[in-house]
């Protein structure tokens, strides 16, 4: 028996200011949008960068009444893989250009793995794990002790966490559970912790060692607003944030790790310049953090839940981190 541990709608072109004061949000502005997805209604879901040592850059996202999609650095889509409700990505490296990319799967249910190698423009499903969840949900990826290590929930509140080996087998390791429905995850491995983000009620901070837990956000309906939706990290060598979805107030939220304090909150604002249009009731989230064509200090790519004033459908914005970094310098005077 596996151990147990117990553990806004925003208006969708709403104007900002560009600076913020103590009761203002701050705004930054999409520098690219993806084509939108090809079903309407509440479809696009969850993003995964792919950068490789080539300067290949994938954006791949999932369309949850539909499969995986991938789109290029200008935001057109290159490939469409039809494999079921995919609700969540993320990705490891391998090597050599190619990743492992992982998805839950609601149609199944099931976790697939894909194999995608951007400089050689492939991508295909390689292995499929069934779950003994009614609806798989939430998933992070990260490689711990040299495997891929998979960490996927369902609507209950049940985690679970699987290490994946060289070709592909799985096996099941911990299960954590929650007392409500959790989403957002990601993998700090250079601190051995596991965020997980209970959508009513805060971002926990799970050490993966002990298996103890601690609430590092509570949703207080100032900061973080419920529902707590997308999670991800960026490191620059010297700073390590948390950021995090609000998605009851269209809002994103930056925390220092491990500390957990709050060092900025920000909204995604229209781009007038390059007609794009702002963003709100975001769902996935995803960073990188190392420097890509056009973006020397990384992106941030977010889903957005309502795609411009006539509600298209939905798609997915990048950020250059530049813009998110000028007002963490402006925050932090």
């Amino acid at each position: 028996m596996l151990p147990l541990v117990l553990l806004c709608l925003g208006a969708c072109d709403s104007p900002g200011p560009a600076s913020a004061g103590p009761d203002e949000l701050s705004y930054v502005t999409p520098a690219l949008e993806t084509e939108p997805v090809g079903r309407t209604g509440d479809a696009a879901d969850d993003p995964v960068i792919l950068a490789t040592s080539e300067d290949t850059v994938w954006i791949v996202g999932t369309d949850k009444q539909f499969g995986l999609l991938v789109y290029d650095l200008k935001g057109d889509e290159i490939h469409a893989l039809e494999t079921g409700r995919l609700n969540n990505v993320d990705a490891v490296a391998l090597g050599d250009g190619a990743f492992l990319l992982a998805a839950s799967n609601r149609t199944t249910p099931a976790i697939d793995l894909y194999l995608a190698q951007p400089d050689l423009d492939q991508i295909e499903l390689v292995k499929r794990f069934p779950l003994d969840f009614s609806e798989p949900y939430g998933l992070c990826m990260a490689t711990i002790d040299s495997r891929a290590t998979i960490f996927v929930g369902d609507k209950t509140g049940i985690v679970q966490r699987w290490a994946i080996d060289d070709d592909q087998t799985g096996t099941m390791q911990q299960v954590y559970e929650f007392d409500s429905q959790t989403e957002g995850c990601v993998v700090d491995t250079d601190a051995n912790m596991l965020y997980v983000g209970e959508e009513l009620r805060g971002i926990w901070a799970v050490d993966l060692e002990s298996g103890m837990r601690q609430l590092l956000a509570p949703v207080d309906g100032v900061s973080l607003v419920a529902d707590v939706e997308g999670l991800d990290i960026y490191d620059s060598g010297t700073d390590r944030l948390l950021i995090a979805s609000s998605q009851g107030d269209s809002s994103y939220v930056v925390y220092d790790l491990p500390t957990g304090d709050v060092l900025l909150k920000f909204g995604i604002d229209r781009n007038r310049a390059l007609g794009i249009d702002g963003v709100s009731d975001t769902d996935g989230i995803a960073i990188s953090s190392r420097p890509l064509p056009g973006y020397p200090n990384g992106a941030l790519v977010v889903q957005d839940g309502y795609n411009g004033v006539f509600f298209r459908n939905q798609n997915f914005k990048l950020i250059d981190w530049r813009e998110i970094e000028s007002l963490l310098e402006r925050a932090r005077q």
